[in-house]
Order: structure tokens, then C-alpha cells, then sequence
């Protein structure tokens, strides 16, 4: 495994540990700035969105990214949190680019906001945390991807890139250097010209645009609350917009099912 990528970032590897993001916390709390990939060669107690577990097999990748974000054209730390969060879509742009590479005639999709599927299954998830630090915040950026098993604990229909990809699946840390190769271009691009060209990425690979959906929305108490509509895109925000009712409306949070999937 490389010290570092040619981005600058650099690269640790972790033999067991229970969340690459849980240690990037960490890491930050102490100091940490990076760019610094943390990789799990085990990895015990990974999560996504509001804790859900995400399962790593053997042989999968579960990394996480630290870093800084910038303003326009590498600028100062950027401190707008609405500007922050669009770099979950450049990370799922960025994601399904990597993926391709490998499997060049797979039918991968990205669904909103942080999956990328394969066949319509779920192939890999993406989490990006905001963490304070004085003048600022740090980006832990996380990141699962089923390479040679598809675990599904909740039991939902998983997928893995070793079924499609031709010759062997890729070991974690090629992924992960493919990855960030293609994460740095994507990031490059949404400092240049803003959100619209990484929107338009994202619209041509979404999953499911035009279809009925279910969107579970939590309160305050955590339980959800579903609305029916018919999916339409996102807007200039990130935000999931759904045709209700025959009105459109506007939703910056939620778990997105079809068919209830």
C-alpha cells in the first residue's frame, strides 16, 4: 500500500479497527487535518446514515477520507455548510466513474443521496460527516464498497462488483487509488464550476427518475413518516424533488424506496 496517492493524500492502513469513520473521528479530535485515507483491512462496526450498520466482508473496501474543503479555486476552508454537503454527490459521481472502470458494462445507478447500485441493487454506500473544529470543519468522507460479497443485514438485495467485472475483482487498495484519482477530478471540477455540471453528472447515472416512490422522512422523535410521489430529480441544492399530490415539493432529507424495495 502507498504512503500516499499521487492527489497528495496520504494513506493508513488499519489491520482491525471498528469504523474507519468512527477512527477518522478520532483522529480529528486530536489534531487531524488531512488529506489522509484511512483504510480497514477488518473492519467490525462500520455504519451509514443514522447509524444503520454497514456490513464489511472480507476482501471489501471500507475507507474513509479526511480532509478540508476549499472555496472557489482551492481557496480558504470553505465554511458553507450547503456548499459541504454537495460533495456527497461529487463523492457518488466519483464512485460510479471508479466502478465503470472495473466493469465497464455493468448497469450501475446512483440512488439518492448516498447509494450506488448495481443492477439495481445496492452495491456500495457513501457518508459524509461534518465535524467541527476551530474556524471551520473537517470532512470525514466514508465510504463501502462490496468487491467480492454482497451482505445484506437488513435484508435488502445487495450486489458486488466481482459478478461483473472482468478478470478479478480489484483488491481494496487499487479501488481505492482508482477511486481517489477520480474523487480528486470530480472535487477539481465542483471548486471550478460550482454544483450545476456535478448535478447534471449525478441526473445522467440516477436511479429511477420518473418512477413512484416512497420517501420515509423522520421527526424530531426518529420515527418516520412516508410520502408517496413520483420521483423528478434534484435541484441546485442536493434536495430530492417529488411530484405529490400533482404538486411539486422539495425534500432535503429522507430514505428513498422503490417499489417499496
Amino acid at each position: 500500500m502507498p504512503l500516499a496517492f499521487e492527489s497528495g493524500a496520504r494513506v493508513e492502513t488499519l489491520n482491525r479497527i471498528d469504523s474507519t469513520s468512527a477512527e477518522a473521528t478520532r483522529r480529528i479530535s486530536v489534531g487531524e487535518r488531512g488529506p489522509l485515507w484511512l483504510i480497514a483491512i477488518e473492519q467490525y462496526g462500520g455504519y451509514g446514515r443514522r447509524g444503520t450498520p454497514w456490513v464489511h466482508g472480507p476482501g471489501d473496501l471500507a475507507a474513509t477520507y479526511i480532509f478540508e474543503a476549499r472555496d472557489f479555486n482551492g481557496g480558504a476552508p470553505l465554511k458553507d455548510l450547503a456548499r459541504q454537503s454537495q460533495l456527497s454527490f461529487v463523492a457518488a459521481v466519483a464512485l460510479h466513474e471508479a466502478l465503470k472502470r472495473y466493469a465497464p458494462q455493468g448497469d450501475f445507478t446512483l440512488k439518492w443521496p448516498n447509494d450506488a447500485l448495481l443492477d439495481g441493487r445496492k452495491i456500495s454506500g457513501i457518508l459524509l460527516e461534518l465535524k467541527d473544529v476551530p474556524n471551520g470543519f473537517v470532512l470525514c468522507l466514508g465510504l463501502g464498497v462490496n468487491l467480492i460479497n454482497a451482505p445484506c443485514p437488513d435484508g435488502r438485495q445487495t450486489a458486488r462488483l466481482s459478478k461483473k467485472s472482468s478478470g478479478k475483482a480489484p483488491q481494496p487498495a487499487e479501488f481505492l487509488r482508482v477511486y481517489d484519482e477520480v474523487f480528486t477530478v470530480w472535487q477539481n471540477e465542483w471548486n471550478r464550476s460550482g454544483f450545476a455540471p456535478v448535478r447534471d453528472a449525478w441526473l445522467a447515472r440516477a436511479y429511477g427518475v420518473g418512477r413512484d416512490v416512497i420517501l420515509d422522512i423522520p421527526d424530531e422523535k426518529e420515527t418516520a413518516r412516508s410520502i408517496t410521489g413520483k420521483f423528478l430529480g434534484i435541484d441546485m441544492t442536493g434536495a430530492l424533488i417529488l411530484k405529490v399530490d400533482g404538486e411539486e415539493k422539495v425534500f432535503s432529507a429522507g430514505s428513498l424506496f422503490f417499489d417499496k424495495q
